[in-house]
């Protein structure tokens, strides 16, 4: 690994970072360039060729997301925003004890190219980088398991009841990924039916809200209008945050503003737009023009 390949890695991670961090969403970022001593040791091991199959993640990426519902929709997200080449997804299986990767290959952009020595020194390299995802709660697992299990096969030969075992511990906290789930989704709608809208829109949208209180003029409204509060609380999450991420948005993640948002794109609250404030009411009417998604 060198300077300029550490430097690229970091460059591409926060390209990711920054997209992510524009809707707001709870997660963890890590990268890595592989060193020259273990480059060649890869490409030895694996019989890598310029005929066959080459090596794609000289620089890796991990994203460790808060909640499970939100891998679906990074993966969309960068797949589209991003040069995709490939992706790799298990899909479960009802009796076994094993994990799902959701890796993805991206093409590394041109101007990085050519700063990266090893795709000119190793033929066996290609000029793509792998990001994978994963939960907070699944990410200490991986790590434990790769450094222990995976690097160290050896030492589990003929030791199936503990593999499984620990496969085990892996579907627990799966279990516990969608429990989490439950439990945001319950407290936002007892804080519904409390009347506590503040509470309400960040547990049910589970995101990184401005600190800034929700304003008095929208709780009056959402409390004088009760229909009005019962479509948030309704309100597909995953959709929203999908139309977030692609519109690029420039006013920040206030909880007045998500009230404004969802308004404009699904309760359509006569109260609430004479609220909006016309910059954001203006913003969004032009997304909505360009792009003919509402």
């Amino acid at each position: 690994m060198t300077i300029s390949e550490d430097r690229i890695a970091r460059d591409l991670s926060r390209q990711i970072e920054f997209m992510l961090l524009r809707a707001g969403l709870f997660f963890r970022i890590f990268y890595r360039s592989k060193s020259e001593d273990s480059l060649t040791k890869k490409i030895l091991t694996k019989e890598y060729s310029l005929s066959g199959n080459k090596l794609q993640d000289s620089i890796g990426i991990r994203v460790a997301l808060y909640f499970a519902d939100d891998l679906d929709i990074v993966r969309g997200l960068l797949k589209r925003k991003l040069v995709f080449v490939d992706e790799t997804i298990d899909k479960p299986d009802d009796d076994e004890f094993r994990p799902s990767r959701v890796n993805l290959i991206f093409r590394i952009p041109d101007e990085y190219q050519k700063q990266l020595g090893f795709l000119r020194k190793y033929v066996e390299v290609d000029s793509t980088y792998e990001l994978q995802l994963r939960t907070v709660l699944s990410e200490g697992w991986h790590e434990v398991e790769h450094d222990l299990r995976y690097k160290c096969k050896g030492e589990w030969q003929h030791q199936l009841d503990l593999s499984r075992t620990l496969n085990g511990v892996f579907a627990t906290l799966e279990t516990c990924d969608w429990s989490m789930l439950q439990v945001f989704d319950e407290l936002a709608y007892r804080h519904y039916k409390s009347g506590d809208w503040q509470a309400m829109l960040r547990n049910k949208f589970r995101i990184r809200f401005d600190p800034t209180p929700l304003s008095e003029e929208l709780r009056t409204v959402l409390t004088d209008q009760n229909d009005a509060a019962k479509k948030i609380i309704r309100l597909n999450r995953e959709r929203l945050l999908r139309w977030i991420l692609d519109n690029e948005l420039s006013f920040p993640i206030l909880f007045s503003n998500i009230v404004y948002l969802v308004n404009y794109l699904h309760i359509k609250s006569d109260s609430i737009s004479r609220l909006t404030p016309a910059p954001i009411a203006e913003e969004l009417e032009r997304r909505v023009a360009e792009t003919g998604v509402a």
